[in-house]
């Protein structure tokens, strides 16, 4: 069973308990399958300060852990409170220890989502791989996931788009980049809807204005205000009464054209003919 489908089903389970304890911080082994990746070295000096100053707020979450001769507990939240630990120079942390390991790396990586979501902003890429991680290896819908994250399916679809972006173009989103030149989310959402030659026209575009998004953003705009007005003209075209006109040049439909427009011999002869009548009876 699903984690999600038990957080529906028995939202909270008495056979699961948490005991918190004081550990030594080489005893807990971060999770491997972190859907975070990205830590602010920054925010990460400055909470091992805080720290310093006035001791760890908030405990860790762990599990027990079985199989590893250098470690006793894997991490379930709170890896960025382990790196400022480690930064401020402390031995031991706080940690809530689960009594029930999770039944498989990808529920626990659902339970690290949830945890970590609303409380420390994953960057765009991350949020759009987790949600591959529950969507294939969990095997979630994508209206499960959004329940699970207190979002709407149509948001889960949009970060999944993301993944339609050329590598060079969701490295644009990452946090680390000055804020001048970094690609904001919901421009890399319509970029998603571009073919993959036009994202790397677009890429040609921004390297060539060293990287300004604010101009990024114009040509983002007009291409596809450009799509909108080529999608209207069609539906316009195609809604007016008449025939409907071949647009696509081929070799044959040309023969065909050549050929309708040809003058007929015998209608030519024909007219000729009735020009020289009246033209006789005008001159009477």
């Amino acid at each position: 069973m699903s984690n999600v489908t038990q957080l529906k089903i028995e939202p909270k389970s008495d056979d699961i308990t948490y005991a918190v304890k004081q550990l030594r911080i080489d005893q807990i082994r971060a999770f491997n399958f972190q859907p975070r990746k990205w830590f602010d070295e920054a925010e990460i000096r400055a909470r091992a300060q805080s720290i310093k100053t006035v001791g760890q707020q908030a405990p860790v979450t762990v599990e027990p852990l079985a199989g590893d001769p250098d470690h006793d507990y894997e991490l379930i939240d709170g890896e960025s409170r382990l790196r400022s630990a480690k930064e401020a120079g402390l031995k031991t942390l706080w940690a809530a220890v689960r009594s029930v390991p999770f039944g498989s790396k990808v529920e626990k990586h659902l339970a690290a989502l949830v945890a970590n979501f609303n409380r420390s902003e994953h960057t765009p890429m991350e949020i759009s791989d987790a949600l591959v991680v529950q969507t294939t290896q969990g095997g979630l819908t994508r209206d499960q996931v959004a329940k699970a994250l207190g979002r709407t399916e149509s948001w889960v679809c949009f970060y999944l788009s993301l993944q339609k972006l050329i590598p060079e173009i969701q490295a644009l989103m990452h946090p680390a980049l000055p804020r001048k030149k970094r690609l904001a989310a919901h421009v890399a959402f319509e970029i998603a809807r571009m073919t993959t030659e036009d994202q790397k026209q677009l890429l040609r575009y921004s390297s060539d204005r060293n990287g300004e998004m604010v101009l990024l953003r114009r040509k983002v705009r007009d291409m596809v205000k450009n799509r909108q007005d080529a999608s209207e003209e069609r539906q316009s075209r195609d809604s007016m009464p008449g025939p409907k006109y071949e647009t696509n040049w081929t070799l044959e439909r040309e023969a065909r054209r050549q050929a309708m427009h040809t003058p007929n011999p015998t209608h030519v002869a024909r007219l000729r003919a009735g020009i020289a009548e009246f033209r006789a009876l005008l001159n009477r």
